[in-house]
Formats: structure tokens, sequence, C-alpha cells
């Protein structure tokens, strides 16, 4: 017996072409996105964006605080992606420096942290174990096949998060100091808070690091604001919208009228009285550096999600059987720094269907998300990134 899976009326695709670069030809959005960056406390919310560090403090080596980046979006948001670069500003990089959790890249933060699972709560009085950090997307539900494992929790959407230094991009910035490099995005969007709203987990933590020979003085860890390709389409920083073409971004926000994207850094204070103050050297007045031009209308109605078949059969007298849906994209010409897709199954396929993959073991195939960030530290070409 084979049965027919119906790429058009069986099978729904929720599908969001994250970062598209491209100006919008609908009204701007009426207000503005937050994301910060702070100390996690040991509940897991945000801290203090204002680090003290003494000379007490470091006198048994260097000194690693637990930090986080938040989104602050209140309870509802449109936002389902999150692009981001930050590290210190114009400072000497081996007194402070950012990096990733315990040095984990790509997405390896969402993996089990804890050895022993850990006791957590958020403002709803929702309890949970588990072994893994809590993050601002996630999502608790109780085990339908054992009751008695209380309720389980998992992040929601992809999250991919590099530590580099040196970094030279395509518009001819370049950033020197180590920064982190972080991607995440979600079809759900706000659907899975895990807490009450937005900020009350981090979004993804990092670790600031200060040296036991740091000098004395303010170091400011920022968010970066430029353009990483050389059309001027493609901010290094932004959020996602679920409205089509529209982002929330800063560098970009008066030539497109796209959504305000409001960035705070944190700063730490190093007051090691041991270290002498850096010398103040005499303020030079910087060259204006013109910001590329943005680009103009782009053909097309959008990006469009197909399958590539309009039928798919499986021969369901073979156990386990299984069909692989191929999903096309075609972006009309537009620059896109990410996709995510949720895939719903509707109709007669519920009684049948018994598990749908986010990777394809089928075809020997996982899927990643393919960033712009993702692409070069892949050792491409960023002029090729489409």
């Amino acid at each position: 017996m084979k049965k027919f899976i119906s790429a058009i009326t069986s099978v729904a695709t929720l599908a969001s072409a994250m970062a598209v670069a491209a100006p919008a030809a609908v009204n701007a959005l009426e207000d503005s996105k937050t994301i910060y960056l702070s100390t996690v406390t040991d509940s897991y919310n945000a801290g203090s964006s204002e680090i003290t560090v003494t000379a007490d403090d470091l006198k048994n080596g260097d000194k690693t605080i637990r930090c986080g980046l938040f989104l602050q979006s209140g309870a509802k948001s449109e936002v389902v992606c999150i692009q981001a670069l930050w590290g210190v500003k114009g400072s000497d990089s081996t007194s402070v420096s950012v990096a990733t959790i315990d040095g984990a890249s790509g997405a390896d933060i969402i993996n089990p942290y804890f050895s022993k699972e850990q006791s957590f709560k958020n403002s709803k009085g929702e309890t949970w174990s588990s072994k893994c950090l809590p993050f601002f997307a996630g999502e608790l539900e109780e085990d339908e096949f054992d009751p008695e494992a209380g309720t389980l929790y998992s992040a929601k959407g992809n999250m991919v998060a590099l530590t580099l230094e040196n970094e030279v991009y395509p518009s001819g910035e370049k950033i020197d100091n180590k920064f982190v490099s972080f991607v995440w995005s979600s079809a759900h969007g706000d659907k899975n808070w895990l807490g009450a709203t937005s900020d009350e987990f981090p979004a993804y933590y990092f670790d600031v690091v200060i040296s036991k020979n740091a000098k004395a003085g303010d170091y400011v860890i920022d968010f970066y604001d430029f353009y990483t390709d050389d059309k001027g389409l493609l901010p290094c920083t932004l959020l996602g919208s679920t409205q089509s073409q529209y982002e929330y971004t800063k560098i970009a926000q008066a030539a497109t009228g796209e959504g305000l994207l409001n960035m705070k850094p944190m700063t730490v204070h190093v007051t090691n009285g041991e270290n002498p103050q850096p010398t103040e050297e005499p303020t030079k007045e910087q060259p204006t550096k013109e910001q590329p031009t943005q680009g103009g209308d782009v053909p097309g109605d959008g990006c469009v999600f197909t399958f590539d078949k309009d039928i798919y059969e499986v021969d369901a007298s073979e156990k386990d059987a299984s069909a692989v849906l191929k999903v096309m994209l075609d972006t009309h010409g537009q620059l896109v720094s990410g996709v995510d897709i949720a895939v719903a199954i509707e109709g007669e396929l519920m009684e049948s269907v018994a598990k749908v993959y986010d990777d394809c073991p089928d075809a020997n195939a996982t899927y990643t998300s393919n960033t712009l960030t993702n692409y070069v530290a892949s050792g491409k070409d960023a002029s090729t990134f489409v």
C-alpha cells in the first residue's frame, strides 16, 4: 500500500527569510527594540551593566565574569532573528576581553552544560530541572510518555556563536580585538519566551575575562554597528522581523525607515591600585568614513519557499517508511543572512506521520543556518555570499 503526501494541502510550511537587507515598500515600523549587555545573576536574570574589579579581585589570577546578551521587547514581539557582534572597543585587549561561554562554538551552547541537573524557576511560577542553561526562547512541557519525569525544558530556535578576532569585512571594516559573533533565529518568535518577557533570561551567555595584569581604567564592551558588505545592505547587528523585508537596525534606520534598534553597552571599571592609569593620548580627529549607499529597489515580492514536488510517494508497507521533502528558496536577488523553517503536519497525515526530523538522516545531511558570519568563518569569500 502506498500513501501520498501532498506538499500543497497536507504539509504547511512556516518559513521566514531572516534579515533580508532590502528597502521595504510598506509603512515604517512604529516602535523600537533594545538589546543590551549585562552581568547574569544567580537566578539567570540581568544583573548590572557596570562591573568594578579591584586589586583584591585579581590577586589570585584572571577573573572571569558571566554575562549575557538580552533582548528587551516585552511580552509580545515580532522578533524572530538576532544577529550581533560585540566586544571591547578601543582598549588594550590584553587587559579585558570577551569570549563565548567556556570557549563554546557553533551551536554547542544549547547542549547540556551542567554535569548534574539544576533547578530553575521563572517569574510565572513555573519550575523545572535541566542540565541545560535557560535561554530567553524556550519551551516547558510535560513528558507524555513518562508523567513522573516532570517538566521538560528545551531551547527554541537555531543558535550559533563564535569568538573571533582580527577580522576584515568586505566593507573595509576591521575588528582587531576578540569579539563575539552571534546569530539566533526561530520561526516561532515570541511564541516561546521562557519567562514572562523576552529579557527575563539571556538570549546568549558570554564571558568577560579581566587579566590579572589589567591596567586600571574603564573598558567599554559594546555592539559593533557597521555594514559588513560593500553595498550597504547588511548591518552586522540587527533584529529580524516577521514583517516581510523588515528589520530593526541602528545604522540603516534613517535611510530605510526600518525599526530603530537601541544598543546598550556595559562597562568594566578596573581600579587596580598596583597598576598605573594608562596615559591619556591627545584626541585625534578621525576622518568621517562615508557609509556605502543603500541599495535600490529589489525585484520581486520577497522570498518565496516552494517544495521540489507537489506529491511525495511513500511505501507504507515498509517499516519506518519516510520521505525527504526538499524546500527551495528563491530570494529574487535579495541578500539573506539566515533562514528558519518550521513544518507543520496537518489533515490525515497527523495519524500516520510519527516524526518530523529537523535534520535529514535519509540524505545523510543536516541543516545549518547559512549566515554571513558562518559563511566567512568557513573560509569562503564574503563577496560571494547570497
